[in-house]
């Protein structure tokens, strides 16, 4: 007879994201919640290996809820009058391109210029046309 222990998953509490607060708490209306899930959602789909589940994942790499956070925390869909979640996804996606045109030399600001984890971020980059996940400067162009 064998007897075998069951191990129980681990109880993992995770933080309430700024983004998911209610309205009155400082978080985002319904809509505007509704409208950047939707469009990070877009984007995991078109780009599904540039997104992973950790909300630390190391660049170029983006989780979908950071990324929520952070586009709400810029108020992009204010300062920049999107109405939809396809406005947002257009403008991303411009974003997108414009890294992309971003020389590798131009990456290297604070990190030492060669390094080999910005190297393979940088080639990681350029092979799936995803960029968003290098930093968060794009964020604030207007």
């Amino acid at each position: 007879m064998c007897v075998c222990a069951t191990i129980a998953p681990q109880n993992r509490a995770e933080p309430v994201l700024l983004v998911d607060l209610p309205d009155e708490s400082g978080g985002a209306s319904a809509d505007t919640n509704a409208t950047l899930t939707i469009a990070a959602e877009v984007l995991r789909e078109r780009y599904p290996s540039m997104f992973k589940p950790s909300h630390a994942c190391r660049p170029p790499h983006l989780n979908v809820d950071v990324l929520r956070t952070e586009l709400f925390k810029a108020e992009v869909l204010s300062r920049h009058a999107l109405k939809s979640a396809d406005e947002l996804v257009d403008w991303i996606e411009a974003r997108n391109l414009e890294l992309a045109d971003r020389p590798d030399e131009s990456w290297a600001s604070g990190k030492k210029k060669g390094s080999a984890a910005l190297d393979k971020a940088l080639d990681k980059a350029r092979g799936h046309k995803f960029f968003l996940g290098l930093g968060w400067d794009w964020l604030q162009r207007d």
